[in-house]
This record gives structure tokens, sequence and C-alpha cells, in this order.
């Protein structure tokens, strides 16, 4: 076989680990502290067609368990989206979070 190509596709369940340490968030003028420790997640990787990847991450339900400044905190998936997103910027990568999945 000369030159063979193929393109792989499909979505496999992974599990993605996380840790927070001394995240800093200013929001209107104030600043938050957000902590947490070393945390597991499912994770429902899809490879599609055009090699873009999905990735579905299950946070627990009841919110991702952190300390803001200082105190205990749960954060809902849809703020913890905007908190935990991929360190470079892909276009070809879409990272969501799911409460509970």
């Amino acid at each position: 076989m000369s030159n063979p190509t193929a393109a792989v596709t499909g979505t496999m369940v992974a599990t993605s680990y996380s840790q927070t340490d001394n995240l800093t968030v200013t929001v209107n003028g104030t600043g938050y502290l957000i902590n947490t420790e070393l945390l597991q997640f499912k994770t429902y990787v899809t490879i599609n067609a055009d090699q873009s990847i999905d990735m579905k991450i299950c946070t627990p339900a009841g919110g991702v368990p952190a300390t803001l400044n200082g105190s205990s905190y749960k954060f809902p998936p849809s703020i913890w989206q905007c908190l935990s997103q991929p360190v470079t910027n892909q276009a070809n990568v879409r990272v969501t979070f799911e409460e509970g999945c």
C-alpha cells in the first residue's frame, strides 16, 4: 500500500482530571479566589468526520465542589464551563460540561 489514508471517527469514554489552584477571577471589580482538589470527570470524546472534536465532560450532580474565597461552594456547569476551558484555543475542539450525565 502506498500512501494509505484513513480517518478516525467515533466516540470514546475517557476519564479527565482537573485541579484548580489559586484561580483569581474579577467580576465587576470584585476578586474571587477559586481552588479545587484533584477532580475526576467522566468524559465523552467524539472525533467527527471533519476531524473536529466534541468533548462532553460530566460534572457531579449538585455542582463542581470547590472553595470560593475560602468557603465551600458548588459551581453549576454553566459557570464552571467559563472557568475551566482548555489552555489553548482550538477552533476545532468544542468542550461542554453537563451536570450528572
